[in-house]
């Protein structure tokens, strides 16, 4: 069995992985499957090294994106391209097996299942959603440790998506008082480099982890006790796992809650937090972070 993906076209790292639960679903529905991606964006090749993908068909070629296709005969297509017609077209005329998408004109008439893209809702429910019906939408599981740790995240594409890293460090501090058997780490990529002095210097030591590989990244994410993050990349991988996160939003440059509904999972022990509107995210305070944390550890 072949299946196709045409996927999102944003090129983030964090966008990029909010596909993996359903590959993930498809591969649990159907184990002998060969996955392809189709994708405009480079950045997708992160996915082969912790899913289990045959190809990954990269190209803003349309034509060659569509004869591509067209060889590959897939048994099942999902595009997550609800504006692009040379896709819905291709799904249409070159493959007369299952297809997948978003509603408009063309794929409401001719595609297997359709569904209206929803903006409030979650990107990955909303992906989730057109599995063929015979598939329950699965995320990725934690992974069960003996050492307990919590990882906080203190990056961002943008400054404004910055909380402070004295924040972060306060509230490292007042985590580790209270749960002295708990390593915090500070996961990092080559932007927040500038922060290791600032973490090195501090009063307390605390692990730093800076520009791990994705696979190594995944499996410390998914067997962590609790994930607190700015808006970031990597935690998404949080988001799309059985792993409890809390999430801060700035609403200095856009509208915090409204980033939420689209980017943030709804999930039990989980929580987001928003700054104050058209400020810095730093109006977030620390104590209100530690106490959501203590509610999502069930220790508040």
């Amino acid at each position: 069995m072949n299946i196709a993906i045409f996927m999102q076209n944003r090129p983030h790292f964090g966008a990029n992985l909010l596909h993996i639960p359903l590959i993930y679903s498809l591969k649990q529905c159907f184990p002998d499957a060969d996955i392809t991606l189709f994708s405009k964006n480079g950045t997708a090749k992160i996915l082969t090294s912790v899913m289990p993908i045959k190809n990954i068909h990269v190209t803003k070629d349309k034509f060659k994106e569509v004869q591509t296709y067209q060889k590959l005969d897939a048994d099942i297509t999902i595009s997550l391209r609800k504006n692009s017609l040379p896709v819905t077209l291709a799904m249409i005329l070159l493959n007369r097996n299952k297809t997948y998408g978003y509603a408009n004109f063309l794929s409401r008439l001719f595609f297997t299942k359709t569904l209206p893209f929803n903006q409030s809702l979650f990107r990955t429910e909303s992906y989730l959603a057109l599995l063929p019906d015979q598939c329950p939408k699965q995320y990725l599981p934690s992974i069960p440790v003996q050492q307990k740790h919590i990882c906080l995240m203190p990056g961002g594409a943008f400054d404004w998506k910055h909380w402070d890293i004295e924040n972060y460090l306060k509230l490292a501090d007042r985590l580790k008082n209270r749960l002295p058997e708990y390593t915090v780490y500070f996961v990092m990529g080559e932007m927040e480099e500038p922060y290791v002095k600032t973490i090195e210097a501090w009063h307390n030591h605390y692990e730093i982890l800076i520009n791990q590989p994705l696979k190594a990244l995944f499996e410390l994410v998914q067997s962590s006790q609790l994930v607190i993050a700015n808006d970031c990349g990597p935690s998404h991988i949080a988001q799309i796992s059985d792993v409890k996160n809390i999430i801060l939003y700035s609403s200095e440059v856009n509208d915090g809650n409204s980033v939420a509904k689209e980017w943030f999972r709804d999930k039990e022990d989980s929580a987001f937090i928003v700054g104050v509107k058209g400020e810095s995210i730093n109006t977030i305070d620390v104590d209100s972070v530690y106490q959501s944390a203590l509610r999502s550890l069930h220790l508040g």
